[in-house]
């Protein structure tokens, strides 16, 4: 069940602060028989829901070849919000983006 964040509208990932593990992001835009080819790029962008609130660290990033980038996500401020943006290249050559909310929760 895909759960979306209310102020954005992206799918919505919860991670813990203390966790190390990937977060998948699908591109919807893909055409009938388009793939993707490479990464260009991921960035973060801080949501602001916590005053002076540290970064998620960004680490190794992989693709299944076909609708799925695979990001590693540590770190980050409890509380916080992060919209995580990946630029990828499809097999058409087109320039794709794929989206999400990733969400630091405490440990219960």
């Amino acid at each position: 069940m895909t759960v979306l964040d209310i102020e954005t509208g992206l799918e919505l990932i919860v991670r813990r602060a203390g966790e190390f593990a990937p977060a998948d992001f699908v591109c919807p835009n893909l055409t009938e028989g388009e793939l993707i080819a490479s990464i260009n790029s991921v960035v973060q962008v801080n949501l602001g829901d916590v005053v002076g609130s540290a970064n998620l660290t960004l680490g190794a990033q992989n693709h299944d070849g076909v609708k799925t980038v695979q990001v590693w996500i540590s770190g980050g401020t409890e509380g916080e919000r992060y919209c995580i943006t990946v630029t990828l290249t499809s097999s058409t050559g087109a320039i794709r983006t794929a989206s999400g909310v990733v969400s630091v929760k405490a440990v219960c």
